[in-house]
């Protein structure tokens, strides 16, 4: 069990009312999640109308630095002007002695006022880990399930596994990744497989996006073997089993490509693909 250290918890000073231009100058939260869509689904719900109590609002000083807390998604819509935005605002302000005293803070607004999703918690983790996403499909955040077929090597928590992962969930977006070929298991093995091996497994994975690699009506090497299960698969979130079995193949398909070797075509154009586990391969280390 640990034990919380009584500095890792946020201390309330008052409530202080000020400009909510001083509000909007104030740094937002290394862990807010993705506030402009927040912004898309609240203004046709809960903020379509004025009122009062969206004058109230949360903020943290860490270090001499003052911190949004609760208040992103209505500082967003005031800011474009699809909500009406008042002069001033009312602030609860708390004083946090250490980082995590204020990414636990934020979690409790967030878990407070609204039912917080596994892409908003993703969103959370790779804003806290500094990641800028620029693909349509890794920005999106809708790629938790990979993450979690990661948790037998990295544990259950986003935010160290996106920490943990960082170099490599940047590196599977610089390439643009298609929908169409890095679903859950796929992408799965793209990120652990980047984080252990790096620019060879980069360069694998690049390939398989592009369906580059090497096909003859015999046979046919890793990237092609794993294009080809990619393609001809259903793969949907609730067929688990199918999903794990693919991300085994996937690990399988990258150490055949590595190791230059290939796989024989059958008559009917499939191709036969092994299992590889995470042990064999030295990837749970």
């Amino acid at each position: 069990m640990s034990v919380i250290q009584q500095s890792d918890v946020a201390s309330f000073q008052g409530m202080q009312t000020m400009p909510l231009s001083s509000f909007q100058a104030m740094m937002d939260h290394p862990r807010q999640r993705d506030t402009k869509r927040h912004a898309e689904y609240s203004i046709k719900r809960h903020l379509a109308n004025t009122s009062d109590t969206q004058m109230r609002v949360a903020i943290a000083e860490f270090e001499g630095t003052f911190y949004k807390v609760d208040g992103h998604t209505r500082n967003l819509l005031w800011s474009e002007g699809k909500l009406s935005a008042p002069k001033l605002i009312h602030a609860d302000v708390y004083k946090c002695n250490t980082k995590k005293a204020l990414l636990d803070l934020y979690d409790c607004f967030d878990n407070k006022n609204a039912a917080e999703s596994t892409s908003d918690r993703l969103a959370g983790a790779i804003r806290q880990a500094g990641i800028v996403l620029n693909s349509n499909l890794m920005a999106k955040y809708q790629w938790t399930s990979a993450l979690n077929m990661l948790d037998q090597v990295f544990g259950k928590d986003v935010y160290v596994k996106v920490q943990i992962l960082g170099s490599a969930i940047a590196a599977i977006d610089s390439i643009n990744p298609s929908a169409r070929i890095f679903k859950a298991p796929i992408l799965a093995a793209a990120l652990i497989l980047l984080h252990k091996k790096g620019q060879s497994a980069l360069e694998f994975f690049n390939s398989l996006n592009q369906n580059a690699g090497v096909k003859t009506p015999t046979y046919c090497d890793g990237v092609q073997a794993l294009h080809y299960l990619c393609t001809s698969l259903a793969i949907t979130s609730s067929q688990s089993k199918r999903n794990l079995e693919l991300f085994y193949k996937a690990l399988s398909c990258y150490e055949t490509w590595r190791r230059n070797k290939k796989y024989r075509i059958g008559r009917g154009g499939g191709v036969m693909v092994k299992q590889a586990s995470i042990q064999v391969l030295g990837l749970d280390t």
